[in-house]
């Protein structure tokens, strides 16, 4: 699947996503984060950033659902989670 950053300057082919803690974010203290492989070793692209990680979970959640929906479309963090 391919999935737009948060900033919106990153598309990713993501196979994996993680609910992350944000080590340093003051405001931004969880992450979705997704790897290219079902592998954490492997570089991946920040999604998009939460203040509790109950909504990162959530939104996890939403993007499980749109791609149940919407087979190979691309999903866009940069528009939903500003």
């Amino acid at each position: 699947m391919w999935i737009m950053g948060v900033n919106g300057t990153e598309l990713a082919e993501v196979k994996f996503f993680k609910v992350m803690k944000n080590i340093g974010g003051k405001d931004k203290k969880w992450a979705i984060t997704g790897f290219p492989q079902a592998i954490e070793l492997i570089g991946g692209i920040v999604c998009a950033y939460f203040s509790d990680e109950d909504k990162a979970i959530a939104a996890l959640e939403k993007v499980s659902e749109f791609f149940e929906e919407n087979p190979g479309k691309v999903y866009r963090f940069d528009k939903l989670y500003k």
